[in-house]
């Protein structure tokens, strides 16, 4: 008897050992063994694309690094819970949001729909040194509380901007296969195809298999997760940035507000007038007030709500003897330092040259007036930069194309301050003749 279940169990042991030998050669090539990218990378973009949604997701420190003045604005936003960015929605562009930790900043539908978050601007306001009195700051909390979960809608912006500012995921992608394609750098894409060798290994990162494809240059790498039918990009990166591809076709696309939910820029500033000013709206007009404290996004996109200019300022007192207010700049306190002072810092660069020179002129600040009078100070086209000296925005300054730095080391962040004070467009350029800017 004791024979007999002896022979039978092993019997259906070789039985169960020859099938599972014949079952593995049907399974299919082992995830241990990466295959070369040119055989993998038509696939790859193909089941990416069917998987109709993506999670993309960059670390903060990096953006710091390029963009360190909009990086400042979501750190006064968010706090310590803005640690990574991330962008999520549907590959065809009908629904992208751009968040920073859990809180969406801004969601846009298709081409023509947009909103800002009420409560990352109103955050922003109360990270800021207003000058506002106590009755003031509790004004404003009033307002914070009452537009509290609601969208500021921001659709006519999104439909004056170029179509090169689009603001997707779908963009994203497509601008990331181009320069995959072409073979052409590009700044939506840390990576390019020339650079990544055609042969990967496989490592486990996180519990994951992946399949990890490297660059010509230290740091650079491509990551996909090792899947010979279905191949998809997890992770691309070099020595300055690394951009992570999460929840492919798992992705919940960001969800348009409720009609109750939504708001106007008007009606937040009416608001903020009626409630701290009497009916003067401290946040000045339209093109001056919210738009301004938009922050530019950082690659892997370009599409950046723009940072209006003010022009035209001028001020009007408050209630205040020593308190003043400029349209479209605010309220500060003239026995203090003030908006063009050696002794005031704005670190994110939210007044024009106009509105510093309205707080001066409301403040009665004589070095201002004594200068433009002897005409040795500045100029129409002079701008001061805490710090770093005065720089004459009609002409050629440190960042332009052609213009060294190397005798005076400015870092990136400095090239930004002069470029902002100046209202120049784009990104310095010289700071790659100078290593200690980069």
């Amino acid at each position: 008897m004791k024979k007999g279940i002896r022979t039978t169990l092993t019997a259906t042991a070789s039985a169960s050992l020859l099938a599972l030998t014949g079952c593995a050669g049907l399974l299919g090539p082992n995830v241990e063994d990466a295959p070369a990218l040119s055989e993998i990378d038509d696939l790859m973009w193909q089941t990416m694309e069917e998987s109709g949604s993506v999670t993309i997701v960059a670390d903060m420190e990096d953006f710091a690094e390029t963009e360190p003045q909009s990086a400042a604005m979501f750190e006064q936003m968010f706090g310590d819970e803005g640690t990574e960015m991330k962008f999520y929605g549907e590959l065809d562009g009908s629904a992208t949001a751009m968040s920073i930790g859990d809180n969406d900043l801004m969601r846009v539908f298709g081409d023509d729909e947009a909103y800002l978050s009420a409560d990352a601007i109103f955050n922003m306001f109360e990270g800021q040194n207003m000058g506002l009195t106590a009755q003031e700051e509790e004004e404003l909390d009033k307002i914070t509380e009452e537009f509290s979960g609601t969208w500021m809608d921001y659709s006519s912006e999104l439909q004056a901007g170029s179509e090169e500012d689009s603001f997707d995921v779908g963009s994203l992608f497509t601008q990331l296969q181009d320069s995959w394609e072409d073979g052409e750098s590009s700044e939506s894409s840390p990576i390019e195809r020339d650079q990544i060798s055609d042969e990967g290994t496989h490592e486990v990162r996180g519990d994951t298999d992946v399949w990890v494809y490297t660059g010509n240059e230290e740091g650079q790498e491509l990551v996909l997760e090792a899947n010979h039918e279905a191949p998809k990009i997890l992770e691309i990166s070099d020595d300055e940035v690394s951009m992570a591809f999460t929840a492919w076709g798992e992705t919940e696309a960001p969800q348009r507000p409720e009609e109750s939910q939504i708001t106007t820029q008007e009606d937040m500033e009416q608001q903020m007038a009626e409630s701290m000013t009497g009916g003067s709206s401290p946040m000045g007009n339209s093109e001056s007030s919210f738009g301004s404290t938009t922050p530019s996004t950082p690659s892997p996109s370009t599409p950046s709500p723009s940072t209006p200019s003010s022009s035209g300022s001028t001020s009007e007192s408050s209630s205040g003897s020593n308190r003043v207010n400029v349209p479209g700049a605010g309220t500060v306190d003239c026995t203090g330092p003030i908006p063009g002072d050696e002794g005031f810092t704005d670190p994110n660069g939210n007044y024009t040259d106009e509105q510093i020179q309205a707080f001066q002129d409301a403040c009665d600040r004589t070095p201002n007036s004594d200068s433009n009078s002897s005409g040795g100070g500045s100029t129409a086209g002079t701008v001061d930069v805490p710090g770093l000296g005065s720089f004459d925005c009609s002409g050629e300054v440190p960042g332009d194309p052609g213009v060294s730095t190397l005798d005076d080391p400015y870092t990136y962040g400095d090239l930004m301050k002069i470029y902002d004070a100046c209202d120049r467009p784009g990104d310095p350029t010289s700071a790659i003749e100078n290593e200690e800017a980069r």
